[in-house]
């Protein structure tokens, strides 16, 4: 063959796997920009109508449907103009909704997966005025899809009763009751706020001082109470909702807040241990920081004799007693009352430690009693 129509063929050859790099490039690009668009706020569109446009949430109109299909994106505006708490949620029992919000620069500023009814997810969050706000609902699960009703309305900020450390205060739950309190943390320490009375089966949620919704609790009172407890490093407020558990529920009850102020003990190490005791009164052991250790220690005196030692409380703890090396001799986990750990062992005399933690490496305070039991 010619060379110069080898070389003609070559060009043409390397032109034609240009224009198709190229066609290639364009094509991903035009993709890519579809992507990004689908999942940034004002992008895909969603309602389930297959809209052009955003549609936007009328707050206290009635529910809009929506349907999301697999992998899909749903996106909502929200506007609001006057000062109150917005609360945005989805109804339906068809799928598991899953709900981001945005500000108006696209900044992330909450999501909720099931704090609404059964699977539906619902935020609630305090504005101050003329705002913005972008709603992005999914499926938990990528693979699923169905159908789901979502509203938005703006509830004025509550008329929230001042609680007082030490002082009980009691009320009357009517049908469709919610009562606001709000409790002015001024000192370090442990702030406990519980409902009392068997009256009316209750719930209670808490929020931050800007009304974002920190826990909900039925999970630490008895069958009919609720209560919290929570580390606070002082000058902080917090605000606490009470509603029947059951739509029906109705009755009379009393709240109580109390205070235990954490001492700043910093027995984080074995070489930092507390002496302890045998037999002494029960006493608090705090963890204000993740994964935290509280190590204490004592004498077995002459003849030796069981170490009993257990925790009590609502945090899920963990024992360990060591030797005066530092060698473990006995673990418990979950051997005590509920959660709590409790270690009964036979030991000669001497020096021991113990370490006391939460599993996963939780926050809050348990108690500790440690006795010697003489044979």
């Amino acid at each position: 063959m010619d060379k110069n129509l080898k070389s003609l063929i070559k060009k043409v050859y390397r032109n034609k796997l240009y224009i198709l790099l190229m066609l290639s490039l364009v094509f991903t690009s035009f993709l890519s920009a579809q992507t990004r668009r689908d999942t940034t706020p004002g992008g895909r569109l969603g309602g389930g109508g297959g809209q052009e446009q955003t549609p936007e949430l009328i707050l206290g109109a009635e529910p809009v449907e929506g349907y999301i299909r697999a992998g899909q994106e749903n996106w909502y505006i929200v506007r609001t103009t006057s000062v109150g708490i917005l609360v945005v949620e989805t109804h339906g029992s068809e799928i598991d909704t899953y709900m981001e919000i945005y500000d108006e620069h696209q900044e992330f500023l909450d999501d909720d997966d099931d704090g609404g009814e059964g699977l539906n997810a619902r935020i609630e969050m305090y504005v101050s005025g003329n705002r913005t706000f972008h709603v992005k609902i999914r499926a938990y699960s990528d693979s699923v899809e169905g159908g789901y009703t979502i509203t938005a309305r703006l509830n004025p900020l509550p008329d929230a009763r001042e609680l007082t450390i030490n002082a009980t205060l009691g009320r009357t739950m009517d049908y469709g009751d919610e009562h606001w309190y709000r409790l002015r943390a001024t000192q370090r320490g442990y702030i406990h706020v519980g409902t009392l009375g068997n009256n009316v089966v209750l719930k209670m949620e808490m929020y931050n001082e800007n009304f974002r919704r920190l826990y909900t609790s039925n999970l630490y009172g008895d069958l009919t109470n609720a209560e919290f407890e929570q580390f606070v490093d002082g000058h902080e407020v917090f605000y606490f909702r009470v509603q029947p558990y059951y739509e029906d529920g109705r009755g009379d009850y009393r709240i109580l807040a109390t205070y235990d102020p954490y001492p700043e003990e910093r027995n984080v190490a074995r070489g930092n241990a507390v002496n302890i005791r045998l037999g002494g009164d029960p006493f608090r052991v705090y963890f204000v920081e993740e994964h935290e250790s509280r190590w204490y220690r004592f004498e077995m005196p002459r003849g030796g004799g069981n170490i009993d030692t257990f925790t009590t409380g609502h945090l899920d703890t963990m024992l360990y007693l060591y030797d005066r090396n530092g060698e473990q001799l006995f673990y418990d986990d979950d051997s005590g009352e509920g959660l709590n750990a409790h270690i009964n062992e036979r030991l000669t005399q001497g020096t021991y430690y113990i370490e006391v933690k939460t599993w996963g490496g939780g926050i809050g305070r348990t108690t500790l009693k440690a006795d010697l039991i003489r044979n």
